[in-house]
């Protein structure tokens, strides 16, 4: 019997999941995780990443395999890998599917399945639950370390898991100097530079705020702390904020310590609850998780770094 390998994507937005009504074939209709075959010289995750965009015009992030299915159809044996994903950029825009739905636990049997991808449901309609019950609490952690350790690296990673988990994730930079944040000969960079003291520019998918003044420095900690706070709660859709740097706060925090570069932690010890190195615990002296085990680093932000801000 003929082998077609193919992937799914599992498209999560926190307790919901979106399936596609196929729209050619002779499984028009039935709704299945979109997604598509494998190409020569492609990994799963390279397929589903381009299979999305020519399907979806939309832009994802490829998580965590939910499981192989292995299902004999009557012309031909399919095995299909199944991922979590998140949308990074776009709008799902149908160019193949002839409809599609946002389903939650509750309604994730009101679709027609296709047989293959109807053996993923269970799993799925669990985890959705899980999600619909979990407490609603904004998880918040600084990713510090001394400079060129990996801080941003490790940041852009935690980022990519926490999306493909279905999870809002913000991220806040704090920088020990000067920087540039706007474009010249843009607007807003015209408006400051002809003497306001800020200008935001805003449409309808982002917006950006730059405001000039004097701002408390690494030594001023109580002032450090007013200024996060603020940043943090511009933020109330996310379910997680990650921060880089910030590392003489007493706030929940993992320190990066790459051997090459350092070999124990510098940060402020007050909330620091893990290290990520390449270095072992023993040495270190602490808990520590080598850089290869990051979905384990993301469970431990969201055990350490609970905040009391309910979302809305």
């Amino acid at each position: 019997m003929k082998i077609i390998r193919v992937v799914a994507a599992a498209i999560r937005d926190r307790d919901r999941i979106f399936a596609t009504a196929r729209g050619y074939g002779a499984y028009k209709g039935g709704w299945e995780f979109p997604g598509g075959k494998i190409e020569p010289g492609e990994t799963p995750q390279e397929a589903l990443v381009r299979e999305i965009r020519e399907e979806l015009d939309t832009e994802i992030v490829v998580g965590n395999l939910i499981d192989t299915i292995e299902y004999d159809y009557p012309e031909f044996h399919l095995s299909m890998d199944c991922f979590w994903c998140a949308v990074r950029e776009g709008h799902l825009t149908l160019k193949e599917a002839e409809a599609s739905r946002w389903l939650t636990a509750d309604t994730i049997d009101s679709v027609d399945w296709l047989p293959a991808d109807r053996s993923l449901i269970d799993r799925i309609r669990m985890d959705l639950s899980r999600a619909e019950k979990a407490e609603k609490i904004q998880c918040f952690a600084a990713v510090c370390g001394v400079k060129n350790s990996g801080k941003t690296t490790l940041t852009q990673e935690l980022v990519r898991i926490f999306s493909a988990r279905g999870l809002k994730t913000a991220v806040i930079k704090h920088d020990g100097h000067a920087f540039d944040c706007d474009l010249p000969g843009t607007d807003s960079y015209r408006f400051v530079e002809a003497g306001a003291c800020g200008a935001a520019v805003f449409s309808g998918d982002q917006i950006f705020i730059r405001k000039r003044g004097s701002y408390p420095g690494p030594e001023d900690s109580k002032g450090l702390q007013e200024i996060l706070d603020r940043l943090i709660d511009a933020f109330p859709e996310a379910d997680v904020v990650l921060a880089e740097g910030l590392k003489g706060l007493p706030v929940p925090k993992l320190e990066v310590v790459r051997g090459e570069i350092s070999r124990v932690p510098v940060s402020n010890p007050a909330g620091r609850f893990l290290v990520v190195s390449d270095l072992a615990e023993d040495e270190i002296g602490e808990r520590t998780l080598p850089f290869g085990e990051l979905d384990a680093v993301a469970d431990l932000i969201l055990e350490h770094g609970r905040r009391s801000l309910r979302l809305q």
